[in-house]
């Protein structure tokens, strides 16, 4: 994962390599975080959380 997550929690958003059972799921660059539904209206109404 780029970043130190300590510092900049997004840095969770941005994972390149994901191994689970010993299987890898996910292997390759980080890809861009995507707004949730939810995100997108709150957004819109303009609430700030």
């Amino acid at each position: 994962m780029p970043g130190d997550p300590t510092q900049d929690i997004t840095a969770t958003e941005r994972v390149s390599f994901v191994m689970k059972e010993g299987k890898i799921i996910r292997n390759g660059p980080a890809t861009s975080a995507v707004k949730t539904a939810k995100q997108s209206m709150l957004d819109e109404v303009g609430a700030d959380f």
